[in-house]
């Protein structure tokens, strides 16, 4: 029996030096550098019947890997409350995609004229220097400084709280559509 004791003993004193040794897990924000206009820039659809608008668009590109991140405000500039938009990217090389939303999975709505964040710094991402590995991405293939593409925002459609829609699937197949012509 003392031996079983001292075995039992020695078991939890083992395993309180193996949890005091470990490391806390602290989960680590995604590093993404902002990239200067200049070399890709970001430009904004004009859709004057839309009932948001986007503003303050950037640029960013994952540090450590392949990645991009669209930072933007929109406003409602409609007289309803917004449950949930779309905003896709199309970009002057042919190709784009829907980019997130903030209001998605979330009860919460954009009042009017109220503004929302499509991402939070420090919440959401953090911003480091210049890596020489987006130094290489951005470079452009004919081997001059200068920019490398733009992208385009489009609103492609907003929900109200009531369940009414905005669509403008026009103005977001005709920019695709020219896009791709620019490529071939």
């Amino acid at each position: 029996m003392r031996q079983l004791c001292i075995a039992v003993s020695i078991f939890f004193l083992l395993c309180s030096w193996s949890i005091g040794q470990q490391k806390p897990s602290v989960e680590k924000k995604l590093q993404y550098v902002k990239i200067p206009p200049e070399n890709e820039a970001v430009l904004i659809a004009s859709q004057p019947e839309c009932p948001i608008r986007i503003e303050e668009a950037s640029f960013y590109i994952k540090a450590n890997k392949p990645g991009t991140l669209f930072k933007y405000k929109v406003r409602n500039v409609s007289t309803k409350p917004i449950s949930v938009f779309l905003v896709e990217a199309w970009n002057s090389l042919g190709t784009g995609k829907t980019i997130g939303n903030p209001l998605l999975d979330t009860d919460a709505v954009l009042l009017p004229g109220q503004t929302l964040e499509s991402n939070k710094e420090g919440q959401d991402y953090e911003v480091v220097p210049m890596n020489a590995r987006v130094r290489e991405e951005l470079r452009p293939e004919n081997g001059k400084t200068g920019m490398k593409a733009f992208w385009v925002l489009v609103v492609s459609q907003v929900i109200f709280e009531d369940g009414t829609v905005y669509e403008d699937k026009k103005t977001s197949e005709a920019l695709e559509a020219y896009l791709r012509t620019l490529t071939n």
